[in-house]
C-alpha cells in the first residue's frame, strides 16, 4: 500500500471494513520514530468515523516501558526501538479487543513522558 496517497488508502480501507464481517477491524501503522503515525492514525481514526466506522486508537506508544526500567536496561538511548516496548502487554490488548466488549487501554502521554495505564476505554460500538 506504499504506493497509494491518503485518500486511495482511505478508500481500500473502506472496501476492506465493508466487506469484512467481523465486529472489530484491526489497522496497523509503522514507521520510525516522528515519522507521522499519530498525525495519520488520528487522521484516519476521524475519516472512518465520519464515513459510519467508529473508530479508536491503540497506539504502541502507550506499552513504552517506563524510563527507569529502560535506565536499568541500558535502553533509554535506544526508546521507541522495539525491545524497548512491553510486546506481549500490547498483543494481549489486542487479544481482549477481539474478544471483550470493553477494554481500558493505555496512552503515553508525551507531557509528563510515561505512560498511564487505563487511560482511554474502547467500547464495543468501536
Amino acid at each position: 500500500m506504499s504506493d497509494l496517497n491518503y485518500d486511495q488508502l482511505l478508500i481500500k480501507l473502506l472496501d476492506n471494513i465493508n466487506d469484512d464481517l467481523k465486529n472489530r477491524y484491526f489497522i496497523a501503522l509503522s514507521g520510525p520514530p516522528a515519522s507521522g503515525k499519530s498525525t495519520i492514525s488520528e487522521k484516519l481514526a476521524k475519516d472512518l468515523t465520519l464515513k459510519g466506522h467508529n473508530s479508536s486508537i491503540l497506539q504502541m506508544d502507550g506499552f513504552h516501558y517506563d524510563d527507569q526500567i529502560l535506565k536499568q536496561k541500558s535502553l533509554l538511548l535506544k526508546k521507541g526501538a522495539p525491545e524497548t516496548f512491553d510486546v506481549m502487554g500490547f498483543l494481549n490488548f489486542l487479544f481482549r479487543l477481539q474478544n471483550e466488549n470493553e477494554v481500558a487501554i493505555p496512552i503515553f502521554d508525551r507531557s509528563l513522558e510515561l505512560s498511564r495505564s487505563s487511560a482511554v476505554i474502547i467500547s464495543k460500538e468501536i
